[in-house]
């Protein structure tokens, strides 16, 4: 199998003078080697035992190099001299034109101390620069390279640059076992390690193997007897030297070594044998670390299986280690062999002690383990606290409270100690009248402990949470005094992270900022990776508010990366939560919705009613496209779930939301919803609750209660270093004024601000109400600003929350036509309910109309399409009743039949395409002006088409019955739109984006299922993505489709 990325390493690993290739057996050196050199015309020497005497070894080298200028005979008399290989080494100078690739395949083959192994040496020293030797072995060189490494003339290629990954087992599988069995290559490249030889066998292992066995013959194949098992013993294992067994022996009992325990453990000078045993593929780095090893996993499973220690032997070896660890403060490390030795009392002993900061060190996985131990001493009250903390932070939320029951026998009163910990759990949750319970029934110590100090800082956390700030400053205070008498640091650091929390709902960001690097800093000095997520989640939601989400998205990843490392899921939804709102704020919506979905997902699976801050962030993404009953959906179910706990900073969130929402369907209902945000007075959300008051109040025409707002809004952001609420204050007040277009001004300052926070889709939303205010000469910039949003799947016909876009749709044409679809009429941004229209034939008429794109169309031709067989002079009246029907469905308050779009002489009648928005005339012109843009070569064709496409909902008048009428213009759009998908994936495919080229493709498909062309080349973009079994897939679908036409279909091969 040829393997791109390896020939590619080989290929600049060969410009080197001498090239190294080390791996034990089956690690595939040879093979590689032989794909790679076919074609090249080296030469190649394999060696074998019998070559151990340079006499023999320069003869077989002197037959595979083709130079009949040099006497062999001489340099087989004189080889062992180093003047002999000097004067070898000259002649291939005098002999060689060209460069040439020498591989020696096979050194360990012979002796070590040999006359062979002293002339290879000699000639990888002074063979001339056009010779590259290429040395392949199971083990390093038995002679020093370090001088001509250090002149650069050296490279070496290990085991782990030989190993196959995940594609390159895909692919095998996919050409050994069909495309339908590669969904097994991330097992089997666990179960090998992607050592090449495992990875063969396991293959070749599964050849007709029914789907339901394959994992269990994965599994059996390490086991003892197995194929695998076998291999690795006799080939690998075997061969190795006595030290080398007893080191991977204990290896793989311990799991992981570094060069100390190895010591310690009787390896006099282990790092030498570590750094051998990783170049030639039998230990590796353990995971997130580049100074401790553990066994490959087949080394790992075939020698675990056999049992190569006895178990006495293996619990001795475990106690050893703990005490090593133990010694050295490494305390996860010893409670894991402690638990592996069967030591229930030192474990018990350790996690007294040493519990604590374990979990809050993101050690959660051993605190765990002996958890699932059984032992007296582990019901011990200071244990049990330890395993319910354990439990609550990887949301085991049952489990934790049995466990925390146990630690208080039942007890009112809590020690401290406890009831910070139980109170935490149900903090976890949002449940705050719980968790302030909890807390109530502490027994204070009356002495200054890090326990106490923690116990304040959590209660004043759950009062913040409530929006009680001054019983929140209160607690926190004292925890800090208290945290500070006693010196903890864990304490000083959650004393700090609740004032940051404070200080950012009181608008004092600085302080906010300052508190919460105090924070970092104590968390720092303990390695308590818990509090470090905790306080990073809140600043990253510190950044966005103050309009940085590039800062913020930046910061929300480190802390999903850290909340990865400790498992601590609550604090994971609330930093996907911050990743969605910053992805939101940069415009992209399917990644955000993306990371709120997952973060309402892990809230709901531990009980926590936080699930409503990701549902807020659904809520206003599905706003933005223009979903308003989704987003209505999304904020009544978070509102739900706050409002028996007045958990304020969701609950306002869901009040906001709600209300801009239902002002499109019920102001009333609106208002009261945006004046019950008001008076919540969360202040993380104050800014949010006077817009949301401010955009209801507009529409309901209340401009000078919307300024108000917009005032007290602008006040408000600039105290708290809110720009983006400050940008959104700024559009509210231009559009609730009197005269919108004299105060216009302030729409470039909101530009500029949205231009600097980095959100596309709020700049271009303010851009198109700048441009929608300048009348006819904003159009190009309106339509600039349109294609922005489209881009995004702003559904601009669609946003009739209270906001920026409703304003706007009542200020501008009130009609707008949707025909690409479903046919529906929007008045005033409001569709028209069916019972609006009086008359089916009023619908007719305009679809008609639509259909002739505003050219005139006679009476008589009306009349002939909508009343085929009625007499001509009844036809007539009836037409006029249909025209003035049809003008009162689009315009009620309209008196005069000059005014509308709907245009009627005494002999033809036609729409007026400036009086009123056709989504068919905004599509052709949108796809011809992208396709002209592709054929004059501009470099934003690609941007306009993909705008382009955007508008296309379907197809002209989707689901109507067959009319002869609509048929021109419904091929024309159809054309139009297959004509963009072929040009823009073709753009697609020459710049390398092959994910969106595949989508498009689809979409293409979608439209001719029959379609040769995009099906072949759909397969041959996933085949040059790698994606093999998806292209085995689409390549089916083409056949089966090319048998439906009786079409020979083409073979399977890359074009």
């Amino acid at each position: 199998m040829e393997r791109p990325a390896l020939g590619r390493l080989l290929d600049a690993a060969a410009g080197r003078r001498i090239c190294v290739v080390v791996g034990a057996a089956g690690w595939g050196k040879t093979t590689a080697l032989a794909t790679w050199s076919a074609g090249r015309g080296g030469a190649w020497l394999t060696i074998d035992a019998a070559m151990s005497r340079a006499r023999e070894l320069v003869h077989h080298l002197l037959r595979a190099l083709p130079m009949p200028t040099i006497s062999a005979e001489e340099v087989l008399d004189a080889c062992g001299d180093e003047r002999a290989v000097l004067g070898l080494c000259g002649s291939f100078e005098a002999f060689l034109d060209d460069e040439l690739i020498l591989v020696l395949d096979g050194l360990h083959e012979l002796s070590t101390d040999g006359s062979a192994v002293r002339f290879v040496e000699c000639l990888c020293r002074y063979a001339p620069g056009r010779l590259h030797v290429v040395l392949v072995s199971r083990a390093a060189p038995p002679f020093s390279l370090e001088r001509l490494r250090g002149q650069g003339h050296v490279t070496e290629i290990d085991a782990s640059r030989l190993a196959f990954d995940v594609g390159e087992v895909s692919a095998l599988i996919d050409a050994t076992l069909g495309g339908d069995a590669v969904d097994l290559a991330p097992r089997v490249r666990e179960v090998t390690g992607g050592w090449p030889g495992a990875v063969r066998i396991a293959v070749e292992e599964l050849c007709g193997v029914a789907p339901d066995e394959q994992v269990s013959v994965l599994r059996r194949l390490s086991r003892p007897g197995g194929r695998l098992a076998m291999y690795v013993a006799e080939e690998v294992v075997a061969r190795e030297p006595e030290n080398v067994r007893d080191l991977l022996r204990r290896l793989v009992v311990l799991g992981r070594v570094d060069p100390r325990l190895c010591q310690a453990l009787g390896f006099e000078d282990p790092m030498p044998l570590l750094s051998d045993l990783t170049r030639r593929g039998l230990v590796q780095f353990a995971s997130g670390s580049r100074d401790s090893w553990s066994p490959m996993a087949p080394i790992r499973d075939v020698m675990d299986g056999q049992m190569v220690l006895s178990p006495g032997q293996r619990m001795a070896l475990h106690r050893k280690a703990a005490s090593f660890f133990g010694a050295r403060g490494a305390h996860a490390d010893a409670l894991r062999h402690l638990i592996a030795a069967g030591q229930r009392t030192a474990v018990a002993t350790l996690l007294i002690e040493h519990g604590t900061s374990l979990v809050d060190a993101g050690e959660v996985d051993p605190v765990l383990a002996a958890a699932e131990m059984r032992a007296a001493c582990l019901d011990d009250p200071r244990v049990q606290r330890i395993f319910g903390h354990a439990r609550h932070v990887r949301g085991q939320w049952a489990s934790a409270l049995q466990s925390f029951h146990r630690a208080s026998g039942d007890h009112d009163e809590l020690q401290p100690a406890l009831a910070w910990r139980m109170g935490l759990a149900w903090y976890a949750r949002a449940e705050f009248d719980e968790a302030l319970a909890v807390y109530g029934r502490a027994r204070p110590s009356g002495e200054d402990t890090a326990d106490e100090a923690q116990l304040l800082a959590w209660m004043g956390a759950a009062y913040r949470m409530i929006g009680d700030y001054d019983r929140c400053r209160e607690l926190v205070t004292r925890a800090l005094t208290v945290a500070e008498r006693c010196d903890d640091f864990g304490a000083r650091c959650l004393a700090y992270g609740v004032l940051a929390m404070l200080a950012a709902a009181e608008g004092d960001l600085r302080g906010a900022d300052a508190y919460c690097s105090g924070a970092l800093e104590a968390a720092a000095a303990r390695g308590e990776i818990l509090h470090v997520v905790r306080v990073r989640v809140n600043r990253a939601a510190h950044l966005l508010e103050q309009g940085l989400p590039h800062k913020a998205l930046a910061e929300a990843e480190t802390v999903l990366q850290l909340s990865e490392r400790c498992g601590y899921l609550a604090l994971r939804g609330h930093a996907l939560t911050v990743r969605g709102a910053a992805e939101a704020a940069l415009g992209r919506f399917d990644e955000a919705v993306e990371r709120f979905g997952a973060a309402r997902d892990l809230f709901q699976s531990i009980g926590s009613r936080y699930a409503a801050w990701p549902l807020c962030g659904l809520g206003g993404v599905y706003c933005e496209r223009g979903e308003l009953a989704r987003a209505r959906a999304a904020y009544e179910e978070a509102l739900a779930l706050t409002e028996p706990t007045h958990e304020v900073v969701g609950l306002t969130s869901a009040l906001i939301g709600l209300a801009r929402v239902r002002a499109a369907d019920d102001v009333d209902v609106a208002r009261q919803l945006a004046e019950r945000a008001v008076a919540v007075n969360e202040g993380l959300r104050k800014v949010q609750a006077l817009l949301a008051r401010g955009w209801v109040a507009l529409a309901s025409d209340d401009r000078e209660r919307a300024r108000a707002d917009a005032d007290l809004a602008a006040d408000a952001a600039r105290r708290r270093r809110d720009w983006p609420g400050l940008a959104d204050s700024l559009v509210l007040t231009v559009l609730a004024s009197p005269r919108p277009a004299e105060n216009s001004a302030r729409l470039g300052e909101a530009i500029r601000l949205w231009n600097e926070i980095g959100s596309p889709v709020r700049e271009a939303q303010t851009r198109l109400i700048a441009a929608h205010l300048l009348g006819v000469e904003g159009r190009p910039a309106a339509d600039q600003a349109e294609q922005t949003l489209r881009e995004h799947g702003v559904d601009l016909a669609a946003r009739r929350e209270a906001g920026p876009f409703a304003a706007l749709s009542r200020s501008g044409p009130s009609i707008a036509v949707r025909a690409l679809g479903v046919f529906r009429v929007f008045r005033d941004g409001r569709p028209l309910p069916t019972a609006a229209w009086q008359s089916k034939k009023a619908r007719d008429l305009l679809k008609i109309l639509v259909a002739r794109r505003g050219r005139p169309v006679p009476r008589e031709q009306l009349m002939e399409l909508l009343w085929p067989e009625e007499d001509p002079v009844k036809a007539a009246s009836r037409l006029s009743v249909l025209i003035s029907t049809l003008r009162s469905v689009l315009h009620p308050q309209q008196r005069s039949a000059d005014v509308g779009p709907v245009i009627a002489d005494r002999s033809v009648v036609w729409l007026d395409l400036e009086q009123i928005s056709v989504d068919v005339e905004h599509f052709l012109a949108a796809a011809q002006g992208a396709l002209d843009a592709h054929e004059q070569g501009r470099p934003d064709a690609t941007a306009l088409l993909a705008s382009a496409e955007v508008r296309y909902r379907g197809s002209f008048l989707e689901g109507e019955p067959y009319q002869d009428w609509a048929a021109p213009l419904a091929e024309e759009v159809r054309a139009s739109y297959i004509a963009i998908l072929r040009t823009l994936t073709r753009r697609l495919r020459e710049d390398g984006a092959v994910d969106r080229a595949v989508r498009y493709t689809l979409r293409l498909l979608e439209q001719d299922p029959y379609d040769e062309e995009a099906h072949l080349d759909l397969v041959q973009m996933l085949l040059d993505a790698g994606r093999r079994g998806e292209a085995r897939r689409r390549y089916r679908i083409y056949v089966e489709h090319m048998y439906d036409l009786g079409v020979e279909p083409r073979p399977y091969m890359p074009r």
